[in-house]
């Protein structure tokens, strides 16, 4: 199919097609991954993990695993939950987010988050951000805001960084932006970061480099 022959409604309606099939095909993924881990088949085929079997034998990129087996072990125990996945109303990072707080909340105080709170705490993420998400998972168990960061290389080699600060870290960057107003007064983040990087590059050099030479001029010892 020749794509440029197709008017704008057409590539629309395709690229929604496109897009159901990708969540059914990520549906029937993770029901073969729930099988694979309920009988323990990567055990078979020498993988000493389910993790380690999607990581080096499948090919899936560490994070991309992880999120999947999330997904998966929480559909073996919230079957309902599948049906949200494939018509798009919830992604895998949204149930990796539930999944890391629920481990966080046994970490921190010895106790199993139910399949009840999290079916519950699942209806109320439909089709919210990853921002929203964070917030919403954050209060529902109780928990200060997981600080993750996600980092995309472009094409033209630049950097596309997103994170979350805390409401306190941000008004710090605020505050660093406006006593520098007289050097950037735009007050363009990346800029500042840049700016910032540069002046702690030039202080360390400098540093480095004033250290070897105190340690060049310094006499050696008389001998005893």
């Amino acid at each position: 199919m020749i794509l440029k022959s197709l008017t704008q409604d057409e590539l629309d309606m395709r690229m929604k097609s496109l897009a159901q099939k990708e969540r059914d095909l990520l549906h029937e993924v993770l029901f073969t991954i729930k099988e694979i881990d309920s009988r323990k088949i990567y055990l078979d085929i020498g993988f000493g993990s389910l993790f380690d079997y999607l990581v080096s034998g499948v090919g899936y990129s560490e994070g991309s695993a992880q999120r999947r087996i999330d997904a998966a072990r929480l559909i073996r125990d919230i079957p309902q939950m599948a049906e949200k996945i494939q018509n798009g109303e919830l992604t895998l990072n949204q149930i990796s987010l539930i999944q890391k707080a629920s481990r966080e909340v046994y970490k921190k105080h010895s106790y199993k988050v139910s399949f009840e709170q999290k079916w519950e705490l699942i209806q109320t993420l439909g089709h919210k951000n990853h921002a929203e998400t964070q917030l919403e998972v954050a209060a529902f168990f109780d928990l200060p805001v997981i600080h993750s960061e996600r980092r995309k290389t472009q094409a033209d080699e630049s950097v596309r960084i997103e994170l979350t600060l805390s409401k306190e870290g941000y008004a710090k960057v605020k505050q660093a932006q406006e006593l520098l107003t007289h050097v950037m007064p735009h007050q363009d983040l990346s800029q500042f970061l840049e700016y910032l990087a540069e002046k702690v590059i030039k202080q360390k050099t400098f540093s480095s480099a004033l250290k070897k030479k105190q340690v060049a001029m310094t006499p050696p010892p008389p001998w005893r």
